[in-house]
């Protein structure tokens, strides 16, 4: 990955891989919609509210882009 996140991560360990999960800060946005935008078959999407994006990298390489939305209200 070309790019170092300046927030708060995570480091987890799971079957000796070592997994970092970042949240992708107001600044990284950009980067992290394009990523989806390039990577995801069907695009970015059109988000709607609040969203929670984090990245995820095994060995230093991009392994996951996630975005959490709020639930749906009935």
């Amino acid at each position: 990955m070309n790019r170092s996140l300046q927030s708060a991560s995570t480091l987890l360990t799971t079957a000796g891989a070592e997994c970092d999960v970042q949240i992708v800060t107001a600044a990284e946005v950009a980067w992290f919609d394009q990523q989806l935008a390039d990577q995801r078959y069907l695009g970015a999407g059109q988000p709607v509210g609040d969203y929670l994006r984090q990245v995820v990298c095994m060995r230093g390489r991009l392994a996951a882009l996630l975005a959490w939305g709020r639930p749906a209200m009935r």
